[in-house]
C-alpha cells in the first residue's frame, strides 16, 4: 500500500506506505538485490518499521534506508551463501535509531554473511570464543552477533573472554547470550 516496486527499489508513494512482507521475498527472489527506502517521488516517509518476521533467500542483498529511524519488531532471517544486509540512516548513529522490540531481531545464515550499518561492515561473530579472537585480532572493530548464542556449552570462564581491551562496536541486532558464566 502506498509503495511503488521497480526493478528492485521500492519507495514510497505517500507517507503512510506498507511494503507487504511477500511481495519484498518475491521481490529479493527475482531481483537479488532489493533497496527499500522512505523516500519517494516527492514524498518522505521518515522511518522503517519492520512489522511482520520474514526471510531473505541466499546469496541476496537488501538494504533498508531510511530517512530516520529503523525499528525491527518481528524476526529477520538474512539467508546464507554471503547474502547481504545494509541498513543506511540519516540519524542511525544517534541513539535510538535503530531499535528492536520484544520479537525484533536479525539473524544470519552464515558468518560469511555481510552486514553494514551506513557503509560500516561489521564482522559477524556467532560465539562468545568467535568474539573474544575477533577482539583480540582487532580491538577497535566493529562486530555483530550474528544469532542468539546459548554459552552453557561453553562451561565456566576462569576470568573474562574478551581479555583485550574492546575499544569497538558490538551490535546485538536482537540476539542475546544466555547462561554466561565467568568465575
Amino acid at each position: 500500500q502506498n509503495m511503488s516496486c521497480s526493478a528492485g527499489i521500492c519507495a514510497p508513494t505517500a507517507s503512510d506506505a506498507v511494503l507487504n512482507v511477500a511481495d519484498l521475498e518475491n521481490d529479493l527472489s527475482q531481483f537479488g538485490n532489493v533497496r527499500v527506502m522512505t523516500t519517494g517521488n516527492g514524498v518522505e516517509a521518515s522511518n522503517i518499521a519492520v512489522k511482520a518476521a520474514f526471510s531473505s533467500p541466499d546469496s541476496t542483498s537488501l538494504t533498508l534506508e531510511a530517512h530516520k529511524a529503523i525499528t525491527v519488531n518481528a524476526a529477520v532471517s538474512i539467508g546464507s551463501g554471503t547474502a547481504e544486509l545494509e541498513l543506511q540512516s540519516d540519524t542511525l548513529a544517534e541513539a535510538d535509531t535503530l531499535s528492536f522490540g520484544k520479537k525484533g531481531h536479525i539473524t544470519f545464515g552464515n558468518l560469511s554473511d555481510i552486514f553494514g550499518i551506513n557503509g560500516v561492515i561489521f564482522t559477524l561473530v556467532g560465539s562468545v570464543q568467535g568474539l573474544a579472537n575477533a577482539v583480540a585480532a582487532n580491538p577497535s572493530g566493529a562486530f555483530v552477533l550474528a544469532n542468539s548464542y546459548d554459552a552453557r556449552q561453553d562451561g565456566t570462564y576462569s576470568s573474562s573472554p574478551v581479555a583485550t581491551t574492546f575499544t569497538g562496536t558490538l551490535e546485538g541486532l536482537g540476539n542475546t547470550i544466555s547462561n554466561l558464566s565467568i568465575d
